[in-house]
């Protein structure tokens, strides 16, 4: 039987316990001795750690003095102080616990307390979130404050900081001060291969007009721009820019089809990796060719039984490497060899270490198909040899009477089979 690994959870707090260390016993479930902030010390189970079954000695069921946390009218306060510990637990979810347990952060021991972190922080501010000014620090009252989400969002490890007229600051301040989108640079340095800094200082050294030229001008292509105009791609040739830009600023181009119905604007990026290559005349007439032929055997609209079995079967040679016949790639072989399937009946193969092949198929009921598994285990009754359902049945018992003397005894089936049969042939 497989055992689940043991969490250590020494010197992690849950609520108001802190675990001080494990406390052995000869019999489940593992218990660890707790101590909580009012001094008391208890075993308690870890599995009720774990779920937030137990949180302290029951002290902070008793009337507390901050009332922050009474049932139905919890404080954003007191939301706050909760959320803050419950992500730096070494029980947190995985996605969580990257980014604060498992780099060191942790809360200081004074506010494991709500008391104390209420009168070090005060009432949480509308609108306004915990933040650490040191993202590497702890949760302590020198490196915390309130603030609101714009600033914090400011102050994260996915922030670029870039340098602008030797002033250090994150790309979206530095985007706002040279009148372009954070997008724009990204897709510069995207499109130029070069570094996020790099892009910065190739757009500060434009004046206003150069800057929009450079990045917004339909009409001017930069030299590090793939000139499509010309270009055949499938069906369609690309006639010239087009004024339109998507959502991330990739540029589309004008082209024209060989069908000559309509000219049409088409994503760059689609015309290079092949995904456009006509303006849907192909894909029209494909539809209508397949709509117009004719399916000689008929069994596929709707799908007949036999159908399914044959797809079936295509499903698992491709799926599970079982060898099948090449004269069965098409429907009609298949057809004409095994005939249309009887009702109650599928399809099976006589050696199950063979392929599909029309020598070795057949179809058969459920019965006879359970009979023909690997998963059978054959036995020795008298001078026959049979699968342990039919032994069984002929020894009058039930199957799981064989597996049940298999456990008890520790012996393997045809020893059980040969016992049954001592026992009723002296009966």
């Amino acid at each position: 039987m497989k055992m689940n690994k043991l969490i250590d959870l020494t010197g992690i707090a849950f609520g108001e316990w802190k675990v001080i260390e494990r406390k052995e016993s000869s019999s489940p479930p593992t218990r660890w001795l707790c101590k909580c902030t009012c001094g008391t010390v208890r075993a308690v189970v870890g599995k009720s750690l774990r779920q937030g079954l137990s949180t302290s000695c029951g002290c902070t069921s008793r009337p507390t003095t901050h009332g922050h946390s009474r049932k139905g009218k919890v404080s954003p306060t007191y939301k706050c102080w909760l959320a803050m510990r419950r992500r730096c637990l070494a029980t947190a979810p995985p996605f969580v616990r990257q980014h604060y347990a498992d780099r060191g952060i942790r809360v200081c021991d004074r506010w494991s307390r709500f008391g104390n972190f209420l009168s070090d922080m005060g009432e949480r501010p509308p609108g306004s979130t915990l933040e650490r000014i040191n993202n590497d620090g702890d949760y302590c009252p020198s490196n915390c404050q309130w603030t609101d989400r714009r600033s914090q969002s400011r102050n994260t490890r996915a922030n670029h900081w870039v340098i602008l007229c030797e002033n250090s600051m994150v790309l979206r301040d530095a985007s706002t001060k040279l009148g372009v989108t954070t997008a724009a640079i990204y897709n510069l340095a995207k499109r130029d291969g070069i570094e996020i800094q790099e892009a910065v200082n190739r757009i500060a050294r434009l004046d206003g007009v150069g800057i929009s030229k450079f990045l917004r001008d339909d009409t001017a292509l930069p030299a590090s721009v793939i000139n499509l105009t010309g270009k055949r791609f499938g069906r369609l040739t690309v006639l010239h820019p087009s004024k339109k830009r998507s959502s991330s600023r990739q540029r589309f181009w004008i082209c024209s089809c060989d069908c000559g119905k309509r000219e049409i604007e088409v994503n760059g990026a689609n015309l290079r990796n092949g995904n456009t290559r006509s303006c849907g005349c192909s894909r029209r007439g494909k539809y209508h060719a397949s709509r117009s032929r004719r399916i000689k055997h008929g069994h596929s609209t709707p799908a007949t039984p036999t159908y399914v079995s044959w797809q079936c079967m295509r499903q698992r040679s491709r799926r599970n490497g079982v060898p099948c016949s090449p004269h069965w790639a098409k429907f009609e072989n298949f057809l004409a060899d095994m005939g249309e399937r009887p009702k109650g009946y599928t399809l099976d193969r006589r050696d199950n270490n063979l392929g599909y092949y029309p020598e070795n198929c057949r179809w058969a009921d459920r019965a006879t198909q359970n009979r023909n598994t690997r998963s059978n285990r054959w036995v020795s009754l008298g001078d026959k040899v049979m699968i342990l359902q039919d032994a069984a049945r002929r020894l009058g018992v039930a199957q799981n009477t064989v597996h049940g003397h298999m456990k008890r005894h520790g012996i393997d089936t045809q020893q059980v089979i040969d016992r049954l049969s001592k026992k009723y042939r002296a009966g």
